[in-house]
């Protein structure tokens, strides 16, 4: 089940209590020393989900993310650890890359949704109406969590919950490098990926005179100057189910970027 009903608040407090224990602890042992609300089942399953704990029948264990973030004292390092997690979720990840290149920052909960049930139906695990949308929320507050924006609920001049992307922050995310895999788990799913490299090679001067020009003067030796070659490697990664629009605004960027070395 995709997470819902959940609050950082409420994965907050199960995790401070949870770095206080070794290993696999009773859920009977932290329902007794914490409210209903933070171990309902529901919260248990959504911090399961991005990776904050590991759950066997019973008995759950704080992982080693959900460890850094309780223990750190640096807002910064929370986000970041945040942002390492949504990375590694596939439904989380493309819609991160679905802001950045199609929809913009600032994103309708309705809209996430809709995207969602057209694009990756395969990864809801069977959320639909209220269930989907909910889900929608979760995901937002977790990316309010990771950094990458702000999380807008609906109220007072606002009908519906959005969020307030943080493009430079979400193109950070987008666009980190092929080798940049967070620590202690699998490569990020988000894609593509985009690596430009440059070699500047600087020639040697020849150590004889070239052929005379057109008009029958040589060039003296010492005019010559040495000529730059810039070697580019370029490696895109472009999912299966991008649409042309997003294929179109990759090869964009591959352009400017090769324009800029050159102008370099």
């Amino acid at each position: 089940m995709l997470p819902l009903k959940t609050t950082m608040e409420d994965l907050e407090k199960l995790l401070s209590y949870l770095r206080t224990q070794i290993g696999l602890v009773d859920l009977a042992k932290v329902r007794g020393a914490l409210d209903s609300k933070t171990t309902d089942n529901r919260k248990l399953e959504a911090a399961a989900y991005v990776g904050l704990i590991e759950r066997d029948g019973q008995k759950i264990e704080i992982t080693s993310e959900g460890r850094r973030f309780a223990t750190s004292l640096d807002p910064g390092e929370k986000a970041t650890v945040m942002a390492e997690l949504l990375a590694r979720k596939e439904l989380y990840a493309a819609t991160v890359e679905w802001m950045h290149y199609t929809a913009g920052p600032d994103t309708l909960k309705t809209a996430v949704a809709d995207y969602w049930y057209k694009n990756h139906e395969g990864l809801l695990e069977g959320a639909k109406g209220a269930g989907l949308t909910d889900a929608v929320v979760f995901f937002m507050r977790f990316a309010d969590a990771a950094g990458l924006g702000k999380y807008v609920s609906a109220g007072r001049g606002r009908p519906e919950t959005y969020f307030k992307g943080d493009s430079d922050a979400i193109a950070r995310l987008v666009l980190r490098a092929p080798g940049d895999t967070p620590p202690d788990g699998p490569a990020s799913k988000l894609a593509p990926q985009l690596a430009l490299t440059a070699t500047p090679i600087t020639n040697p001067a020849p150590s004889t005179p070239p052929a005379p020009t057109p008009q029958g003067t040589a060039v003296p030796v010492a005019t010559l100057k040495p000529s730059r070659v810039v070697n580019v490697n370029i490696e895109i990664h472009i999912p299966s189910d991008a649409s042309p629009e997003t294929i179109t605004r990759i090869l964009q960027s591959v352009r400017d970027n090769i324009l800029l070395l050159e102008e370099d």
